[in-house]
């Protein structure tokens, strides 16, 4: 969470309360997801810039009693909220399956994760636009 607020930060994406929000809505619920990835976020959309931040570990990270290997961290500004509301939930559908997961987590590159990522979320047509 510290790694994710002070990326963020120094790229001017959050403010200096960040990592506080972050934990704010950690203690609400966990955002580590059983399949093994957790995105944590804040409870509502103030970042300065929208941002999504991709970390793979070496090893495992205990995440509220799960083990985690991939990390998606968002910062989302108002403005673009009604896209994030639009990507979120096929995001949600995608990181429940931990197939899925392990196809992501196998990358090397930022760019193949990002062609990962993008194939997974337009399979079966979901966005047709």
């Amino acid at each position: 969470m510290e790694t994710i607020a002070e990326s963020f930060q120094e790229d001017d994406y959050v403010d200096s309360d960040y990592l506080k929000k972050l934990n704010e809505r950690e203690k609400v619920s966990s955002t580590a997801y059983p399949s093994g990835v957790a995105i944590p976020h804040t409870m509502k959309f103030e970042a300065k810039r929208t941002g999504l931040m991709i970390l793979k570990p070496v090893n495992q990270v205990e995440w509220d009693r799960i083990k985690v290997k991939l990390i998606i961290g968002l910062a989302v500004n108002k403005d673009d909220s009604h896209m994030f509301n639009k990507i979120f939930p096929r995001i949600i559908e995608l990181v429940a399956e931990p197939y899925n997961i392990q196809y992501l987590s196998g990358t090397n590159t930022r760019n193949e994760f990002i062609d990962r990522l993008i194939e997974l979320m337009v399979r079966d047509n979901y966005f047709p636009e």
